[in-house]
């Protein structure tokens, strides 16, 4: 199944969209999207155990070839890892991944698996004694969506109804927060704010007309 390229939506309140449909281009069955998660984890176990990475030629794909052919669809995929703390909670420690779809699913999530672990620039590399209490979460995205809107009011209503993944770009910069970062930052106006400030831009430049791109996610968790 082909992946369609970039389109453009409206952000007018009379455009509706439906997540659903868009997110069926791109929609996992169960039986792969179990592979992939436990495939994240054996990555992790693995390279702890021997000191090396698992490498795409010795990951076994399945028998059946439904579940194959999906797993060697190209997707843009994003590895979160999270860790408990004190309090039982948990929080980020690692997250990297792709906008664009570039490598076959289960290899997408391979790389991105050990890129979350060892090379996201905001956290040491991840531990040996810290993967017990690891919880891995995969993003698989639809291609983007270019956002055309007119006034800042149709940009923060649009978001605020459909909480899409949203990519800023400006002035050569670019960030993106995926859809479940409305979790922690619900109110639009903080989630464009600090997105802003991710990309190295003034905390204010979502006032300023910078292209936006949505995106929406199936999640898998551990």
């Amino acid at each position: 199944m082909s992946v369609p390229k970039i389109i453009d939506i409206s952000a007018t309140a009379d455009n509706k969209i439906d997540i659903s449909k868009i997110l069926s281009q791109i929609k996992l069955s169960k039986n792969a999207s179990n592979f992939l998660i436990k495939l994240a984890r054996k990555a992790l176990e693995y390279y702890f155990t021997y000191n090396k990475p698992l490498l795409p030629s010795d990951v076994e794909l399945p028998q059946n070839a439904k579940v194959k052919n999906e797993l060697v669809q190209k997707r843009a995929t994003f590895v979160t890892l999270e860790k408990q703390n004190a309090t039982r909670g948990y929080s980020l420690r690692g997250c990297i991944g792709h906008l664009i779809a570039i490598n076959p699913v289960y290899i997408d999530v391979l790389q991105n698996t050990y890129a979350a672990a060892f090379q996201d620039y905001r956290f040491p590399p991840l531990e040996a004694h810290e993967l017990p209490f690891i919880k891995i979460k995969l993003s698989i995205l639809t291609p983007q969506i270019k956002l055309k809107y007119t006034t800042t009011e149709e940009l923060t209503r649009f978001l605020q109804t459909y909480k899409p993944g949203v990519v800023l770009q400006q002035f050569n910069r670019q960030a993106t927060f995926l859809p479940s970062v409305w979790q922690e930052l619900p109110d639009v106006q903080e989630f464009l704010t600090h997105l802003c400030s991710k990309a190295g831009l003034n905390f204010d430049c979502w006032l300023n007309n910078p292209e936006i791109f949505i995106y929406f996610a199936q999640e898998i968790k551990e």
